[in-house]
Parts: structure tokens; sequence; C-alpha cells
């Protein structure tokens, strides 16, 4: 096998696998079964895409935390929110009526 080529990972039975040799310069991750080998990226380009990726992840988490998602209303399709100041009660809107309920045994009961 040529120097710059890595030699693929072998299997030993049971999951377990042992890396024959990763040439200088590359890196192995290993994802279930699957064994991926390639060229490791430079400390420069690693600290951009973490700059970049912190970017976007704060855009994402501004957009998510505002409120103003509109949910349209069908007729005979109830939408569910949870129950202010109450994390085991919904609050369920159906066809113009509006009652409390709880998720007791799989069956929604009704609260008050």
């Amino acid at each position: 096998m040529p120097k710059n080529k890595a030699k693929l990972h072998t299997p030993l039975g049971e999951g377990r696998t042992i890396a024959k040799s990763t040439p200088k310069g590359r890196s192995t991750t290993k994802f279930g079964e699957i064994v991926v080998v390639g060229r490791r990226p430079s400390k420069a380009l690693v600290k951009e895409h973490v700059k970049v990726s912190t970017e976007a992840l704060e855009r994402v988490g501004k957009t998510l935390t505002k409120p103003g998602v509109k949910l349209r209303t069908r007729k005979d399709v109830p939408l569910y929110s949870i129950a202010k100041n109450e994390p085991n009660v919904l609050v369920r809107r159906l066809n113009g009526r509006k009652e409390r309920v709880r998720l007791v045994n799989g069956v929604f009961e009704v609260v008050d």
C-alpha cells in the first residue's frame, strides 16, 4: 500500500475495530460501523468554523425566543399549548372552545 494512503480499519467482531495506521496529517472518525479517514483541518479553519457556527446559533436563538408564532386553526383539529405557570396542564383549543386538560394514562381529562 502506498505511504500516503490510510489503511482501512479491520473489524474484530462484536463492534470492535482496530486502526492499522493513519498517516500524519490525517484524522480518523468513527460513526457506528463507518470509519472516515480524511485530512485534518488546520487550526485556523477550525477556529473560523467555530466562529461562524456560534454566530448562526446566536441568530437562531434570538429568532426562536421571540413570541409571535402564528398557528392557523382548522375545524375539528385541536391546538395544544402549556398552561401558564402549570407545566402539567395543557390548554386545548378546539372549534372555538378552550379547555384546560391533563394527560392521564394516555387520555386527556378536563381539569376544570
